[in-house]
């Protein structure tokens, strides 16, 4: 065999060796590849709802709402609206849903599904703006509760409002009056103007209010008390309406109106609550201008039949009404507390 045959058969040799270790190689890198286990892929971040979490006060009339409302949107980023439920002749239960769960989702830029001008008036506002701005605003609306119905929220909160409020990320705010005797005497100022030229629910000057705090004359005897019964048990309801929600795990708050008006400082707290700490709810834009209709110390000075007043309720679960500072005879200690010249 010449040389040059002998350099052949040596090329096609190592040629071959080559191919096969080549063949070998990737046969080992395929096993490689595939017996490495597969790294999960990252979780894709979850999509932030497109709508704000929004609040509902739900108490009743004359209980200070509409100050403690006007309180709230003294912040640029709060908003809240009145009785959106006032109108009775005009919900169902269907209605009333479809309201609420469409307020709810209220964002920019958004058409949502509603009923009830006043709803409705309120979808167009935020279907104006344009979308991505306001991620911080939060709306609400005030809900009565005898509206639309005598237990028209109740009712609510039995039947379909609880997974609403849920899944719609909901805030509640639950206002009593703690005072029931100046409740009523609020009650019937109201009552006794309303439909005349003089009538002002709300007043916003110290003239207004002195202009509409005249003394009335309370109902007597066990009409005084059937009157300060149903009162009691309308804040008992509310109370209980808050325990529920308490357990069902949605954000709420239980306020007292004499604790607000004693001290003011707590609104830094509810605002910042609802915009879930973010700085905007130190950002006023609106100064604060409802003025206290009653406000003189001496319930005295506003009940024309005081002494029969006085008489109704000594020795009653309700005799700690006559004193005038009720921080020594809170809710809970109705019954107990100290009967006050």
């Amino acid at each position: 065999m010449g040389r040059r045959q002998r350099l052949l058969t040596a090329y096609k040799h190592s040629a071959v060796k080559t191919v096969v270790l080549t063949a070998m190689l990737l046969a080992l890198t395929q096993w490689l590849l595939h017996s490495q286990p597969k790294k999960a892929a990252p979780p894709t971040p979850p999509t932030p709802p497109e709508h704000n979490s929004h609040f509902i006060v739900v108490t009743t009339q004359r209980s200070g709402s509409r100050w403690m409302v006007d309180e709230l949107r003294r912040a640029r980023c709060i908003d809240c609206g009145g009785e959106y439920f006032n109108a009775k002749d005009f919900w169902t239960r269907p209605k009333m849903r479809t309201a609420v769960d469409g307020f709810l989702t209220l964002a920019p830029g958004k058409n949502v599904t509603v009923v009830g001008k006043a709803f409705e008036d309120m979808r167009d506002v935020w279907a104006r703006k344009e979308k991505g701005t306001s991620p911080k605003r939060r709306q609400g609306f005030k809900w009565m509760l005898n509206q639309p119905f005598d237990i028209g929220a109740e009712e609510a909160f039995d039947l379909w409002l609880l997974p609403v409020l849920k899944q719609r990320r909901a805030k509640l705010i639950f206002l009593v009056r703690r005072h029931l005797l100046r409740l009523l005497v609020s009650k019937v100022t109201n009552a006794d103007s309303k439909g005349t030229k003089k009538h002002v629910p709300h007043a916003h000057t110290t003239e207004e209010a002195s202009s509409v705090a005249k003394k009335v004359e309370l109902p007597r005897r066990r009409g005084l008390l059937r009157a300060l019964d149903r009162e009691n048990r309308t804040m008992t309801t509310l109370k209980a309406l808050f325990e529920t929600c308490q357990k069902a795990g949605i954000p709420s708050k239980f306020l007292v109106y004499e604790d607000l008006d004693r001290d003011n400082a707590q609104f830094n707290d509810i605002r910042s609550w609802l915009v879930d700490g973010d700085s905007c709810a130190q950002d006023f834009d609106k100064p604060s201008k409802d003025v206290k209709i009653h406000s003189h110390p001496d319930l005295r000075e506003y009940v024309a039949n005081w002494e029969r007043v006085k008489n109704t309720l000594r020795g009653t679960a309700y005799q700690h009404l006559l004193c005038d500072d009720l921080r020594d005879a809170p809710e809970s200690d109705v019954g107990r507390g100290r009967a006050c010249d």
